[in-house]
């Protein structure tokens, strides 16, 4: 597995236009399916980013215009990502985006395993500084209870975020494969809402598992569901397993559909789907979870109507 998530980094790093996996593409909306640790943006140490490509991606599928993101995705989230490649497009996009009329669903491997198997989390989080080194991250009012580590950025914009999820399956109390739809796009939410809500934070999830950005800690069962032994320092002395090996696992967060009710195709709402990508197939299958079902569920349809 070790190996594996270095190759993930690696081939990040070394991503062309011609290998970003097309999900969609007509009448001016393009979908992608956008690998693991490929920023959407790029910036200082952020490496090879998704828009930096898509001037080479124009001419390799003949656009009229260099696709613009419609949205984010974070640097280590995978999966589906939407661009438009038309202005017209892009306009009403930003609409329908705008008055919440598209419906994103998010797979995401948790660390431990909800108490209710599915429910709506609705928090006011903003902007705090957290831990020893002080980082910059969203978090929910209720972490500023924490006032020896999270302090509040002055004058930070506090906002109401709304996560609907579902446990699709679970592994004792160890770990579970959840369905995650939002009704707001804040930065950061489901990942969020996860940890400190939920208190089962994504599988990979340094960042916000603690305070301090450390690598995320693991119960022994998933320690050995995904094969971690430990590494002895000297000869002779006692194998431990060192923060390094926890934090070579990436994010087992997933764009997985969206659905546009608005834009029809055969007379039914447009719905994109990707395709898991093998890393995380394979964390599954070594956690022995699968999902009991795909697709909507009644929070879905109750978010695309607001």
């Amino acid at each position: 597995m070790a190996k594996r998530w270095r190759e993930l980094l690696k081939a990040a790093k070394q991503i062309s236009a011609d290998q970003l996996q097309v999900l969609y593409k007509r009448d001016g909306l393009l979908a992608l399916s956008k690998p693991y640790g490929v920023p959407v943006h790029s910036g200082p140490g952020m490496g090879k980013s998704v828009m930096d490509l898509m001037e080479k991606f124009k001419e390799i599928h003949n656009l009229k215009e260099t696709p613009r993101l419609l949205h984010r995705l974070d640097k280590n989230t995978s999966g589906l990502l939407l661009l438009a490649y038309s202005e017209s497009m892009a306009h009403r996009m930003s609409e329908l985006f705008r008055d919440r009329k598209v419906v994103k669903t998010y797979l995401g491997l948790t660390c431990g395993v909800p108490k209710s198997l599915n429910g709506v989390v609705v928090d006011k989080i903003c902007e705090g500084i957290v831990g020893k080194r002080k980082i910059r991250r969203m978090v929910t009012i209720n972490d500023s209870q924490y006032e020896d580590v999270v302090r509040l950025v002055p004058d930070g914009e506090i906002m109401k975020a709304h996560t609907a999820y579902t446990v699709l399956d679970s592994s004792e109390d160890t770990c579970a494969l959840v369905q995650y739809m939002t009704k707001t796009g804040i930065k950061h939410q489901i990942r969020l809402h996860s940890a400190s809500s939920l208190q089962c934070p994504v599988l990979g999830d340094h960042k916000f598992s603690n305070f301090d950005a450390e690598p995320q800690q693991l119960p022994l069962r998933l320690l050995q569901m995904l094969d971690i032994r430990g590494t002895s320092s000297t000869e002779g002395s006692k194998r431990r397993i060192k923060p390094w090996q926890r934090g070579l696992i990436p994010l087992h967060l997933f764009a997985e559909t969206v659905e546009i009710p608005e834009i029809k195709t055969d007379g039914k709402p447009l719905i994109i789907k990707a395709h898991l990508p093998e890393f995380f197939l394979e964390t599954l299958k070594c956690c022995d979870l699968k999902p009991k079902r795909y697709g909507k569920t009644k929070y879905v349809k109750h978010f695309a109507r607001r």
